[in-house]
């Protein structure tokens, strides 16, 4: 009986030591986060007939966000909007806005897949000189990293009324760029075996790059191939 009532002052202990960083998680979320109602002005929304949205995944995702004044908002239900740059919190069953540059690296739980995946903000590297809006997705971590990035374009109406072909919607589609990130600066892929095997030989000293592409029949459009290019170049 002594021991069973130990344990359980053990367990109550630990319980009130780790609630104030519960309390003050959700502090961060009230303090940071906007209901959407607050937030609709100036967010720009899919235009009227249109297909699809501009989140990342549809799905709502299990995240962990790490904000940049060093508190992290953990297991909510996220999505991220790409064209707002913002962030979709549930919380308590209500749905709160988190602006994207408050927020300096998140991971989520993919719902289809299962497996977790790393956002990093674009605006901690630096591109062309400038920075950009957004997060990019870590798919490979190493002296050279490769990294991807959403984007969302709008496809217009394809009906031909005299034919009665097409579709009279808009359409959200949703594609990825490929970037290169060495000691905080990104290059961008070309998609363009041949340019972008020269430039990452030039990059990172591999003389054996082209080689080992051709023998694997590597280029650098796909995803799957990208990421087995570069776990050899981090080998």
């Amino acid at each position: 009986m002594k021991k069973e009532l130990s344990l359980f002052l053990i367990a109550i202990s630990l319980w009130f030591d780790a609630f104030p960083q519960i309390t003050s998680a959700i502090e961060t979320i009230e303090n940071k986060i906007l209901t959407p109602s607050d937030m609709m002005i100036g967010r720009k929304l899919p235009p009227p007939e249109t297909k699809g949205d501009f989140f990342y995944e549809t799905e709502w995702q299990s995240a962990v966000i790490h904000l940049r004044n060093g508190q992290d908002i953990k297991n909510y239900p996220v999505r991220y909007d790409l064209e707002n740059k913002l962030f979709e919190i549930k919380v308590d069953e209500k749905i709160k806005i988190l602006k994207g540059n408050a927020v300096k690296s998140y991971e989520w739980l993919h719902f289809q897949y299962q497996q977790s995946e790393s956002f990093v903000n674009a605006e901690d590297y630096e591109f062309e000189g400038t920075k950009l809006l957004g997060f990019y997705k870590v798919l490979v971590s190493g002296d050279v990293s490769l990294l991807s990035m959403r984007k969302t374009k709008i496809k217009k109406p394809t009906y031909v009324e005299g034919i009665d072909v097409g579709s009279r919607d808009n359409e959200i589609l949703k594609y990825d760029e490929f970037y290169v990130a060495k000691e905080g600066k990104v290059f961008q892929l070309t998609n363009n075996r041949k340019k972008d095997g020269a430039f990452l030989e030039e990059l990172t000293g591999e003389k054996e790059l082209d080689k080992y592409m051709k023998q694997n029949k590597l280029g650098t459009k796909k995803e799957k191939d990208l990421v087995q290019l570069f776990e050899y170049l981090n080998r």
